[in-house]
């Protein structure tokens, strides 16, 4: 089974709890985790994360969310549509599903994550 959001990061400082219950968690078939062994001695800079969610998005026809550049390119290249992290909260400032400071707070959030691959000068906007 692919958790991409871990329970301890849902927390009060980072977002409203409530979330943890429209999170769906996708299991990976034998035959995706196969895929994913593949690839990882093929795409040596992915994270063996990022090719899980790229092989149940593709199966799935998802569209990936990330920030992660080279994870998009890998993804686009191989026809999975992406989705870039800040342009989803972009697109809910648009239609009015969060706040200007709930945009700045996010962005702030993003920036100051260690593990977070978005150039920050994408964030400091």
């Amino acid at each position: 089974m692919c958790d991409i959001l871990k329970n301890d990061e849902i927390n009060a400082k980072t977002c409203d709890t409530k979330l943890i219950e429209k999170i769906k968690v996708i299991p990976a078939t034998m035959n995706q985790l196969m895929e994913v062994n593949r690839l990882t001695n093929i795409e040596k800079k992915l994270s063996i994360y990022d090719l899980i969610n790229y092989v149940i998005a593709k199966d799935n026809n998802y569209i990936l969310a990330t920030g992660d550049n080279r994870f998009k390119i890998f993804s686009e290249k191989n026809g999975v549509e992406v989705l870039r992290v800040l342009k989803i909260i972009e697109l809910m400032k648009e239609y009015k599903i969060i706040s200007s400071k709930k945009v700045i707070m996010a962005c702030i959030l993003l920036r100051d994550c260690s593990t977070t691959r978005i150039p920050e000068i994408n964030t400091d906007k």
